[in-house]
């Protein structure tokens, strides 16, 4: 079981990503349906495996410059979705990210998610 302290916003935005499995290297492209200041939930078609590392690129509703993230690890991977977690990015793209963040939160958003319970099969 998790229990998910960060908020999550429901978003629709276009994002790339990059990375390496079994030493080849592989690009794909989806859609993050929901985020918060260290994660992302995504649709893609692209087939990824829980521990792999990423590098992407966010296309942020309302901004012209995507938000880079160097590192980030696939946490679960289940049909054509996945989660990761942000493990490493410059600060200014941190702090942009943290500012989408709060400026899209409300207060029914925060209450439904602020505390999310997930049973791992």
């Amino acid at each position: 079981m998790e229990l998910r302290g960060c908020l999550r916003i429901p978003v629709q935005c276009q994002f790339s990503y990059s990375g390496t499995q079994s030493g080849e290297p592989i690009a794909g492209q989806g859609t993050v349906v929901n985020l918060s200041r260290d994660g992302w939930a995504i649709e893609s078609q692209h087939a990824v495996h829980p521990g792999m590392n990423l590098s992407l690129r966010v296309h942020l509703p309302g901004h012209d410059k995507p938000v880079a993230v160097e590192q980030a690890t696939v946490l679960w991977a289940k049909g054509g979705k996945f989660g990761l977690r942000s493990i490493r990015m410059e600060e200014k793209d941190r702090q942009r990210l943290v500012r989408f963040v709060v400026n899209n939160m409300n207060r029914s958003s925060f209450v439904q998610s602020r505390f999310v319970v997930r049973l791992r099969s």
